[in-house]
């Protein structure tokens, strides 16, 4: 768990460095601290109740951003993983480009879903 919450952090500092803000603007903007800000970046917490006012802040979908913070698997790595015309391989090879323009970790996350995990709550069977 404390590699996804880094994970997250990691995500979040670069979103927050994509809108232009420093740790303490951003604070502002929500009305916590630059040490809140910070742990959420670091791993250290989980900004749960700040959710939409985060997207709001970022320009980031609400979805996009809870999708992150819960590690869902997203539309594009469940239809790669779904497509059985493609090779282990040639799925693994899409994922990582995936994952390298989107910064998620989408190797990780086809594996989840080779094992039934990692599909936001209405899509589990």
């Amino acid at each position: 768990m404390e590699e996804d919450s880094q994970s997250f952090g990691r995500t979040l500092r670069s979103l927050r460095l994509d809108a232009g803000l420093k740790q303490t603007e951003l604070a502002q903007t929500l009305g916590v601290s630059q040490a809140m800000v910070s742990s959420w970046e670091t791993g250290k917490a989980f900004p749960g109740s700040y959710f939409k006012e985060l997207s709001a802040a970022l320009n980031v979908p609400y979805r996009n951003l809870a999708d992150q913070y819960f590690n869902f698997s997203s539309p594009i790595e469940r239809a790669v993983v779904a497509d059985k015309s493609l090779t282990r391989k040639e799925q693994d090879a899409l994922l990582a480009h995936y994952g390298a323009v989107s910064g998620r970790d989408s190797l990780k996350m086809a594996e989840r879903l080779r094992n039934g995990w990692g599909r936001p709550p209405e899509e589990k069977s």
